[in-house]
């Protein structure tokens, strides 16, 4: 059950003074620990902000004082605000454990929260409402660091990015189910607002978005770890028919794709890790998701087409792939009342109704949703298909592929043989050395195939110390 308490308070601003103060202080401080200090730009960020939060809250106390009100404070704990900052929590842990910059990054995450409990209390204050006490800020600034963080030299960004997020949950607002409420995930917006601006002006390498995607796979099972967590929130809040149809949209795209073109969509993985953990901590947020089952189906189902086909988009402009989980949420979340209109209206609902006549409360339902999807992972995971065991993964499949002029394969296995190469792989540098001196699946080039078998030859691989002269380049 939700746990909500929403009566307003009124202090005179001496007793509660205090609060942002201390908040104040304590981001201050943060600018003299050695993460902070390690980088010039980071460190004259904070500065500035701590500046800049002083002016605001005084400018805060001022108009208070000038109109002669009280500062509010409302306290709201709700069970989906903290159930999915422990969820968060845990992917940050165990995540950190094979990428220790997980761990680094943990005082500018702490930064980040600090830094919008201040600027949402002084933004409240001045408008004349009651600041909002609770942890629902927390998976706001989780989510977002889960996806995208940018480079010490650009972290100002970053208070941007969460800024922006915060604001759009006061002013991009409608009525829905009788109430005013927001439209957009706050952290799928800001996201996907910084993931097109990125984009655009071709800068993706200021910010960790790329590593950050490909290090998710690092842990050996994430996974099941992602799937477990998953299961709790969808036993809770009711949304797992929105994962399970991103996973059956997904599942039957990259099947029909499979059959048309004999490989695999996204290459090494039937669903990417962060689409995995997008379709489900993302997406499945139930304040912009549809309410109806029928409605969630179609969301799901929506959001797994909309994936690949900004994958296929991404790639095609030259962009990174990875931003293709981000951009479409908002869209979503513009969708969900026409959805639920839709699914009202549709013999699906009528069928639906009938079942759920026959003693299926809407709990028992999820219930028999969420073994669908238990099922279903589980024999995906049986399969051999999952994470570092799928055949995609592996350099040696899509050189059969290329042999076979299957689509995509050639580049593919150049950028796999690129990965392991830069791995340390000296037999992956002695191949890609070789494809490249004849041209195969990429153009010729004989300075460049030299250096990939002199680097194995480094690396001590005989054979390639053995064909080296072979390769030097005539010029």
């Amino acid at each position: 059950m939700n746990s909500e308490q929403n009566t307003i308070r009124n202090y005179p601003i001496s007793k509660v003074i205090a609060l942002p103060v201390g908040m104040l202080v304590l981001f201050y401080l943060l600018t003299f620990t050695a993460r902070v200090q390690s980088n010039d730009v980071l460190v004259n960020t904070f500065t500035i902000l701590s500046i800049f939060l002083s002016v605001f809250l005084l400018i805060t106390l001022f108009v208070l004082h000038k109109k002669q009100k009280q500062p509010g404070i409302v306290v709201v704990i709700v069970q989906p605000h903290y159930v999915q900052m422990i969820m968060h929590l845990c992917i940050f842990v165990y995540w950190g454990w094979y990428w220790p910059q997980v761990y680094q990054q943990a005082i500018l995450i702490l930064a980040q929260l600090v830094f919008v409990h201040i600027f949402d209390l002084c933004f409240r204050w001045s408008q004349g409402q009651p600041w909002i006490l609770g942890f629902g800020r927390f998976p706001i600034i989780f989510s977002t660091n889960l996806f995208l963080w940018f480079r010490d030299d650009w972290f100002y960004l970053q208070f941007v990015m969460i800024t922006f997020g915060i604001l759009a949950k006061d002013y991009f607002t409608w009525t829905k189910d009788g109430r005013r409420t927001h439209i957009f995930n706050p952290s799928a917006i800001s996201l996907s607002v910084a993931s097109l601006l990125l984009i655009i002006t071709g800068t993706t390498e200021i910010s960790w978005g790329n590593e950050i995607s490909n290090t998710l796979n690092l842990p050996p099972y994430i996974y099941a770890e992602i799937f477990i967590l998953g299961l709790i929130v969808q036993f809770l809040f009711g949304v797992t028919l929105v994962t399970l149809a991103t996973v059956i949209s997904l599942f039957l795209l990259g099947f029909i794709y499979y059959q048309l073109t004999g490989v695999y969509f996204f290459y090494t993985s039937d669903i990417p890790i962060a689409v995995f953990l997008g379709l489900h901590l993302l997406v499945t947020d139930p304040a912009t998701s549809p309410k109806t089952n029928f409605g969630k189906f179609l969301f799901g189902l929506f959001y797994g087409l909309t994936v690949m086909v900004l994958f296929e988009v991404l790639e095609y402009f030259g962009a990174p792939t990875f931003y293709d989980k981000l951009l479409s949420i908002p869209i979503l979340n513009l969708s969900i009342i026409l959805l639920d209109k839709f699914a009202r209206n549709t013999k699906v609902t009528s069928i639906l109704s009938a079942v759920s006549s026959r003693n299926i409360s809407p709990g028992k339902l999820n219930l028999i949703f969420m073994t669908i999807w238990f099922c279903i992972f589980f024999i995906w995971s049986q399969s051999g298909q999952l994470g570092k065991t799928h055949p995609g993964r592996e350099s040696v499949y899509w050189e059969q592929a290329c042999e076979k002029e299957r689509r995509k394969a050639c580049k593919v296995m150049h950028q796999l043989l690129e990965q392991e190469c830069r791995n340390g792989s000296a037999v992956a540098c002695a191949r890609l050395g070789s494809l490249i001196r004849f041209g195969k699946g990429v153009s010729r080039d004989d300075h460049k195939a030299y250096e990939y078998v002199n680097q194995a030859c480094k690396l001590g691989f005989k054979e390639a110390c053995l064909h080296l002269h072979e390769y030097r380049p005539e010029n």
